[in-house]
């Protein structure tokens, strides 16, 4: 195997060797990772502990394969860790996907000597977006998933097990918003999301579709205020749940390098519809209450 060989003699006061060392070490505390930690994540042989200290201190260079070995164990491009930080990046902290991806130095060597790069390289060194590195940490478990894009390592195959991990991570949220209409429809005796297919909010149709108003009438026969404090409750809890998924995961959607993810929050939004509707539901519940309540 060809080994890499240094051509110049290591200076520890050049520019891009003190942006190195520097970004090398800011990278890591963001992560919350400790030198031994960080190390726990190359495969050997290895830099040591001591020698990344050395490195981050400026008394010691970083060979090509050390830089390609530390680039996917903090999950950042090599550029991350050789260019100078903006103020922006330094408002957007690297974080962990949760993938363990680790690279030996027979690898880092292939990759950057003989350019045998594996399935997807960027994609293990998670770059991306939250939401990328979330659905990487699943992709890259799952060996079913890895025998896949091994078998046919391409961007169509990366994109459809991508999609396909996408589905099973918004499963919950899907949960949760049919979980809650199942309690809607106890309520009314009948699901009132169909009725609003096609239907359009106008000073001519109203605010909900008439088609539900006789069938209310013959369901909401007593005060439904308790049930309806409950169901509020409930959606607050969904509704935080959505959060979770928008804040937490779709706030840097638009940096993924897979190109389906740029839209996550849109698909949250559009999974999330039945949401809105809901204050029309109960706006028509308590309309049905007061109608029969005012009958002799």
């Amino acid at each position: 195997m060809v080994s890499a060989r240094r051509t110049e003699r290591y200076d520890s006061e050049h520019t891009t060797t003190q942006t190195y060392r520097t970004n090398l070490r800011r990278i890591r505390e963001m992560l919350g990772l400790t030198r031994d930690e960080a190390i726990a994540r190359i495969e050997p042989p290895k830099l040591t502990s001591a020698m990344l200290a050395r490195v981050e201190t400026g008394e010691r260079g970083l060979s090509v394969e050390e830089l390609v070995q530390l680039s996917v164990a903090y999950q950042v491009p090599p550029a991350t860790i050789l260019t100078p930080w903006s103020q922006q990046d330094l408002a957007k902290p690297p974080t962990l996907s949760g993938a363990d991806y680790k690279t030996s130095l027979g690898d880092a060597q292939n990759w950057t000597l003989q350019y045998n790069y594996p399935p997807c390289p960027g994609a293990i060194a998670r770059y991306g977006s939250a939401i990328q590195g979330a659905l990487h940490a699943r992709l890259y478990t799952s060996p079913q998933a890895l025998a896949a894009l091994a078998s046919n390592p391409t961007p169509e195959k990366y994109d459809e097990l991508i999609l396909n991990e996408l589905e099973k991570f918004l499963e919950p949220l899907s949960e949760a918003i049919e979980i809650f209409y199942g309690e809607v429809t106890t309520l009314c005796g009948f699901d009132p999301r169909p009725h609003f297919k096609d239907f359009e909010e106008s000073e001519e149709n109203g605010y909900w579709p008439d088609s539900i108003d006789p069938l209310l009438l013959k369901t909401i026969t007593t005060d439904p205020a308790e049930a309806l404090t409950t169901l509020r409750e409930k959606k607050a809890a969904v509704d935080e749940l959505k959060g979770v998924y928008l804040i937490s995961y779709g706030a840097n959607a638009m940096y993924s390098t897979a190109e389906l993810l740029r839209n996550y929050p849109e698909t949250v939004e559009a999974l999330c519809l039945d949401l809105d509707l809901y204050h029309k539901i109960e706006t028509a519940i308590n309309y049905a209450y007061k109608q029969q309540s005012s009958f002799p």
